[in-house]
């Protein structure tokens, strides 16, 4: 369930980007992860609908309160602090797939997670090499 609100606030952090900012790359990096994040949540309510778990349907209220929070801000300082606020979700994401995929036995779990960290560990490394850019 966390994972699923996870991918919706990072969906809708990368449509923030795509209306907001004016930098090129920051609109490239938010594209590629409305697609990717697109698909892991897919995949994730997929798995949940097989196995019976009740999903959400949106992020949490504190994911809104970042992103209208990061929505005031304007040019290169909403650039710096987007890039920052993925690096740290997508930190986080991280962390938490490779701990399940250390503590699971489900295969289906494992390869859904086998699927999804190499996407995320792309994004990171992108948002961290353009947030240096930005410095």
């Amino acid at each position: 369930m966390n994972a699923i609100s996870a991918n919706q606030a990072e969906i809708n952090l990368a449509q923030l980007a795509l209306n907001k900012s004016t930098d090129g790359e920051v609109k490239k990096i938010a594209t590629m992860l409305e697609a990717d994040h697109a698909k892991v949540l897919q995949s994730l309510q997929g798995y949940a609908a097989v196995k019976g778990i009740s999903t959400p349907t949106s992020e949490t209220e504190d994911a809104t309160k970042d992103r209208n929070d990061l929505a005031e801000e304007d040019g290169n300082d909403f650039d710096k602090k987007w890039c920052e606020k993925l690096e740290v979700s997508h930190n986080k994401s991280i962390r938490k797939f490779e701990s399940r995929m250390n503590k699971t036995e489900d295969i289906a779990l494992k390869d859904l997670i086998a699927n999804a960290l190499p996407s995320l560990k792309s994004h990171l490394e992108m948002l961290e090499q353009h947030h240096e850019n930005l410095k």
